[in-house]
């Protein structure tokens, strides 16, 4: 027998595997953990033991994670072993921000009068051809879609949608007091992000002096490309590869200038990197792709450059760099954009309105 509606967790939340900690992984956490701190019931499914938002969440939120190995159950298992928990748990809304758990999701609850909250629009433009189309029907299965930009619910053409930014906590920054002559692209090295037109930027600008540091945060495939780039010209000393960190913050420290390249194929979605650039008071320079538009206004909260365009991103870094005054304002303003549009607490709140609106 089902536990009483009272004993019922308000939701579930199903997560696949993920090797690292990215913007929807960040989210998730932020989620779980708000639930937490407001005592609020909820339960965590993990469909693999592997990566580190497994390792994250059995570290700190074991009593509430339950683990339903697809790896080793196979298709029809998690199917079976899913639906047998929510015959169980008696949960009656499930949240996921990636398709493939929504997909177990659908299939375990048929008949079972259970509503699916899709929370997968993280970006606005980087599924293509059949990985769109999947992504599409999933969407259009759920009872309720959640994306974080306008732009996303447009990629997909989504009509009834709902737009909930990103919450970003504040409390975990600290005002950086690095130079704005120290520049910083936070990004993993893939097709997604436009590190070409980064380097052809500050590669030149670093040997003639203008610029004293460049920092690259990020993991991914071409990687060792850049890394042998900045072998080949001689500027070791200048360029520095964090690699992935899980101290953002910390590495943020040591650069006033954050940029943010994107591409026209893949555009952007709500960026985590300009987000935590405003959150450490570091000036923001970033591509007018996709979403971006929704968290950067032009000479506002930051400076917006032509997507792909290295001159356009040149001057505007020389202006941000020869204009101390104007750049502390946006700044001022940007740290106001996050603490508003972006407030932990206001979408942490939109989000269980939803809950209990739903469930």
């Amino acid at each position: 027998m089902a536990p009483d509606k009272k004993d019922r967790p308000i939701v579930c939340f199903v997560a696949d595997y993920s090797i690292l900690i990215g913007g929807k992984e960040r989210q998730l956490l932020e989620i779980v953990r708000y639930m937490q701190e407001n005592g609020l019931d909820y339960r965590v499914i993990s469909l693999s033991s592997m990566g580190l938002l497994y390792s994250k969440l059995k570290e700190s939120y074991a009593d509430k994670l339950e683990l339903i190995d697809r790896q080793k159950l196979g298709f029809c298992g998690t199917v079976s072993a899913l639906r047998s928990f929510m015959l169980n748990t008696g949960c009656k809304l499930y949240h996921s921000m990636d398709n493939l758990s929504i997909l177990f999701i659908l299939l375990a609850s048929v008949f079972l009068k259970i509503k699916v909250i899709n929370g997968s629009i993280r970006h606005a433009g980087v599924s293509k051809s059949l990985s769109y189309v999947f992504d599409y029907v999933m969407l259009r299965l759920s009872s309720q879609v959640i994306a974080n930009s306008r732009e996303g619910l447009k990629f997909y053409k989504i009509r009834n949608g709902q737009v909930i930014y990103n919450a970003v906590d504040t409390e975990r920054f600290i005002a950086t007091p690095g130079s704005r002559f120290a520049v910083i692209m936070t990004a993993n090295f893939s097709d997604y992000k436009d590190h070409k037109t980064f380097f052809d930027v500050t590669i030149p600008l670093v040997k003639t002096g203008v610029l004293c540091r460049v920092g690259l945060l990020g993991d991914g495939t071409y990687l060792s490309k850049w890394q042998n780039l900045v072998r080949q010209e001689g500027l070791d000393g200048f360029f520095t590869f964090h690699g992935h960190s899980p101290d953002v913050e910390k590495v943020l420290q040591d650069y006033g200038t954050g940029i943010l390249c994107s591409t026209r194929k893949y555009r952007e979605g709500i960026s985590n990197s300009i987000l935590e650039y405003m959150g450490s008071g570091l000036i923001v320079i970033a591509s007018d792709a996709g979403a971006t538009g929704e968290i950067v206004q032009d000479r506002v909260n930051g400076l917006m450059f032509k997507t792909e365009d290295c001159h356009d991103l040149k001057q505007k870094l020389l202006w941000a760099l020869s204009h101390p005054s104007e750049c502390d304002k946006m700044r001022d303003k940007a740290y106001l954009t996050l603490k508003e549009r972006f407030s932990y607490e206001g979408n942490m709140q939109k989000l269980v309105s939803l809950y209990n609106t739903l469930g």
